[in-house]
């Protein structure tokens, strides 16, 4: 029982990485391209701090 609990956590770690995390990145990265060409630092920071809440 032990091995496969384990296993279903570490398959719903791996998904939800898979699915949350690294579209997040990519998103945020392309955020900061954009802003960091058209805005200034201030206004761009101001504008991230909230995705990283939600």
């Amino acid at each position: 029982m032990n091995s496969v609990l384990i296993f279903w956590i570490t398959s719903l770690v791996v998904s939800s990485i898979y699915i949350f995390i690294l579209p997040a990145m990519d998103a945020r990265k392309a955020r900061q391209k954009k802003s960091a060409a058209s805005r200034p630092a201030a206004n761009s920071i101001g504008k991230r701090s909230p995705a990283r809440a939600a």
